[in-house]
């Protein structure tokens, strides 16, 4: 990231949210998926335009979130952690996870990665860091939905421990299809040696 958008990113950040106010903690890291190095860093709000068109670009033109709900997601930064990876100053890859859910859980919002940087591992670090976040939390499991005919992404999920949990009747209402629920286990099942 070139130093003059770190240093909108941060007046941006103190400007939007005090000091004070307790938040996820999320530290700004470069780590290397398949040789490229990627800038991993908390979305904020100028971020927003970038990751819609990213969705466009997976979603076939649409979006499935508008700017306002991304914006009402990036503000709750108690209780959420969204993530962009940038590559050469580019926003390529975003995913966003929500801890505030009953019984321990965290829930996995959203994750997409632009067409020109898929099959890359991109995905899977995103969600890896998110993963890690979660049991910073002391989660004690995280839960996704994924489209049941998507099977690139669940192959994803299971690779790194996702289990299906049940299927939901027509989830997705636009395009009637059903979703698959998934989750991963944080602790360790009692009792195993």
């Amino acid at each position: 990231m070139s130093p003059m958008l770190k240093k909108f990113k941060r007046l941006v950040t103190k400007v939007l949210y005090s000091e004070s106010e307790q938040v996820v903690e999320f530290n700004s890291r470069t780590d290397e998926v398949e040789g490229i190095h990627y800038l991993i860093c908390r979305a904020i709000v100028p971020d927003i335009p970038e990751m819609l068109a990213i969705e466009k670009s997976v979603y076939e033109g649409n979006t499935p979130w508008d700017f306002e709900t991304f914006k009402a997601e990036l503000s709750k930064r108690k209780t959420t952690l969204y993530l962009v990876a940038r590559y050469e100053d580019e926003l390529v890859g975003f995913a966003g996870v929500d801890f505030k859910r009953a019984n321990g859980e965290a829930h996995i919002t959203n994750v997409a990665v632009a067409p020109k940087h898929q099959n890359r591992g991109l995905g899977s670090k995103l969600l890896r860091v998110l993963i890690e976040s979660a049991r910073k939390q002391e989660c004690q499991n995280i839960v996704l939905e994924v489209k049941a005919s998507n099977d690139n992404a669940q192959k994803v999920y299971q690779d790194l421990g996702f289990k299906i949990l049940n299927r939901k009747k027509n989830y997705y209402t636009e395009e009637q299809e059903d979703a698959l629920t998934m989750r991963l286990d944080l602790v360790p099942a009692m009792g195993r040696g």
